[in-house]
């Protein structure tokens, strides 16, 4: 091997080298960057699951009611947990109130406003339905794995809770001293059962399905109807008895109102147990809460209004029904009344307890949530495969920018000399 041969080759391994070292170095900051963007800085969305089989009936979506600005109906159970009454006791039970004002602003306030915290937590849920089954995956998100799969199964085990038939004890049923009892409730069963069918019959003449459907949904309506006006006028005259009034007399008001401020009493007994008196948070949950009240108001408001426009539309339709079916309905209601009636003199003579009986939902949970480990988002594989491709590309740039400067470099000092 010459000598020219041998000072080039040194030469190409000089190059090789600095190329190594100055790619090396930049893979290795970009890396080290990357890695830390992705679990340190950009925030950390763990995803927990739980699945239960509902009823058949629980996936229908409603042909009335409201339609939400971003799709079409949701089924029957997804508007049953989304609804306030549903989430608000979960957040409350949960304490989520006070996590995610800590984690929002710590010094800022103590919990979250019910209305941000019930739109908070309906951004986090997110519910699907295997095909071709009734079972649903009730997937909850969060910062906090152990609160995901808090969220998730607490939801599960409220929603079987709430579904729960009540069912008669077997020492009930073979309580021999009520037989007559039992003889009377059977024979009214199966009148009533006679006046369903008649029922039905006059439904398939006057209207078919259809027209059943909107008679059912009308009872619905009616009832839920009553129970928002009534809820509403509680509300409104609760602010009317607390506006304009000092703090003490606000306090004083909210105590005989404990059916609808039993949150605010709560949270006060806890400031007010403090010794001494936290006299700024108390005065700050008042007026959060004053605020509060005419929210909760103003949206008491627009369920009444809702309620009310399906209740007219449906009260048109009914109206259309023949005489005939009408006082058929009629008789079915009375007979039922009746039937209701003998029931709950058997659950009174049967046993001395309040309520002797056993509870079965029809809801059942499949699977509880597990506290992920891993974090939904951000994909570690995909930013793995991310920052790997990006940091190579980047040395190979970071290499060749330095050759090139060198070279520049060079040919500078040899025009010089």
């Amino acid at each position: 091997m010459t000598v020219s041969t041998a000072s080039r080759l040194g030469r190409y391994v000089l190059v090789f080298l600095r190329w190594l070292l100055v790619g090396w170095v930049v893979f290795t900051l970009t890396s080290w960057l990357g890695f830390y963007i992705t679990n340190n800085i950009l925030p950390q969305i763990y995803i927990a699951q739980a699945t239960m089989q509902v009823p058949p009936a629980d996936l229908a979506i409603p042909t009335g009611g409201d339609t939400s600005a971003s799709g079409p109906f949701q089924p029957v159970f997804e508007n049953s947990i989304r609804a306030p009454d549903f989430l608000l006791p979960l957040i409350k039970d949960l304490n989520l109130e006070t996590a995610w004002a800590s984690r929002m602003s710590p010094s800022a306030q103590d919990q979250v406003p019910d209305v941000d915290a019930l739109t908070r937590m309906e951004d986090l849920l997110k519910f699907s339905v295997s095909k071709d089954t009734n079972l649903v995956t009730i997937a909850a998100a969060s910062n906090d794995p152990k609160e995901a799969a808090d969220i998730a199964n607490a939801i599960a085990r409220r929603y079987a809770t709430l579904r729960a038939v009540a069912l008669p004890s077997p020492d009930q049923s073979a309580s021999p001293d009520t037989q007559e009892l039992r003889d009377e409730i059977a024979k009214q069963q199966k009148v009533v059962e006679d006046k369903k069918a008649e029922v039905e019959k006059l439904q398939q003449k006057f209207g078919g399905p259809e027209r059943m459907q909107d008679d059912t949904r009308f009872e619905a309506r009616q009832k839920a109807l009553l129970a928002a006006q009534a809820e509403y006028d509680a509300r409104a005259s609760l602010l009317a008895k607390t506006t304009n009034v000092s703090d003490d007399d606000f306090i004083e008001t909210l105590a005989g109102a404990d059916d609808i401020a039993s949150d605010f009493n709560a949270r006060l007994g806890t400031l007010q147990s403090k010794s001494p008196p936290d006299r700024a948070k108390i005065s700050d949950l008042i007026a959060r809460y004053r605020t509060a009240m005419k929210i909760n108001l103003d949206m008491s408001k627009a369920h009444v209004d809702r309620l009310q426009k399906e209740v007219n539309d449906l009260a048109a339709i009914t109206q259309e029904q023949s005489p005939e079916f009408l006082a058929a309905q009629r008789d079915l209601k009375v007979d039922q009344d009746q039937l209701d009636a003998l029931n709950l003199r058997l659950v009174q003579a049967t046993s001395s307890a309040p309520l002797p009986q056993a509870v079965q939902s029809p809801v059942h949970i499949i699977s509880f949530a597990e506290i992920p480990t891993i974090p939904a988002h951000p994909n570690k594989s995909l930013a793995f495969f991310v920052i790997m491709v990006g940091s190579s590309v980047m040395a190979v740039l970071a290499a060749s920018f330095a050759e090139v400067i060198l070279l520049l470099i060079r040919a500078s000092e040899r025009t010089e000399n």
